[in-house]
């Protein structure tokens, strides 16, 4: 087997396909996973963090006898360090030479040509992230709270309104949740957020009926503790947007 094609997918993801279908045994069953692979990159002012991918989606081989076309997608966007200009050339390879064989147990060798593909220059790049809500996480709106803290508030399943409290590391790399308050289990659409001062928030939004409430809420430092201090309905007509 060979690789024939390797495509950078917006520095994203890299689209790798075979002439065969590929396996990472020689049972023309067993799925290729990270171990299997080596990446390089080359040029520019971009590295990678791990010479393996992050992820492999897809399969590679063949399942009940329809072949996948030997095609698989691998993730690197966590592995990129610095933000790439343009100049970066990746080389995808397998680990060894005794990672990755087509159905008759060839090997696929580490002498390829035709897998090397150019980074995208960036002048963004995700560094990290979190799902906050795994559901619904409409209309939101950060504020920051302390230090490396801070809470998003949005509409939440429901149309309930939510507040999320989370870290982030100066680096932008690692994001992890705190907390969850949910300020309004009937409607809490469209949240406007705001620090008043030291541990003191105001919320605005449209609750019940679309009417408009404000509240203020307390939020510790360390954001563990999420409270409400008061609420007024400041509009009984509509309070939306």
């Amino acid at each position: 087997p060979t690789l024939t094609s390797v495509k950078n997918k917006q520095n994203e993801f890299i689209d790798v396909e075979f002439s065969d279908p590929v396996f990472s045994q020689k049972n023309n069953y067993s799925r290729l996973t990270i171990s299997n692979f080596s990446l390089t990159l080359a040029g520019g002012t971009a590295t990678l963090s791990s010479p393996t991918p992050s992820e492999v989606i897809g399969y590679g081989g063949m399942s009940r006898n329809e072949d996948f076309g030997g095609k698989i997608r691998l993730k690197i966007a966590s592995r990129i360090t610095g933000i790439p200009n343009g100049e970066e050339k990746i080389t995808v390879l397998p680990a060894n030479a005794a990672a990755i064989y087509d159905m008759y147990g060839n090997a696929l060798s580490i002498t390829q040509t035709g897998n090397v593909a150019p980074l995208s220059q960036s002048k963004i790049l995700n560094l990290g992230q979190l799902e906050y809500n795994d559901d619904v996480g409409k209309m939101a709106t950060v504020v920051h709270v302390s230090g490396k803290i801070y809470a998003v508030a949005y509409e939440g399943p429901g149309s309930d309104g939510w507040i999320t409290t989370f870290s982030a590391s100066d680096d932008g790399k690692t994001i992890n949740k705190i907390q969850s308050y949910e300020f309004d289990d009937t409607e809490g659409r469209w949240p406007s957020f705001m620090k008043i001062s030291p541990n003191i928030f105001l919320l605005a939004y449209a609750g019940y009926h679309k009417d408009g409430y404000l509240m203020t809420l307390r939020i510790s430092n360390d954001g563990t503790s999420i409270a409400e201090i008061t609420s007024r309905e400041h509009d009984t007509s509509e309070g939306d947007w």
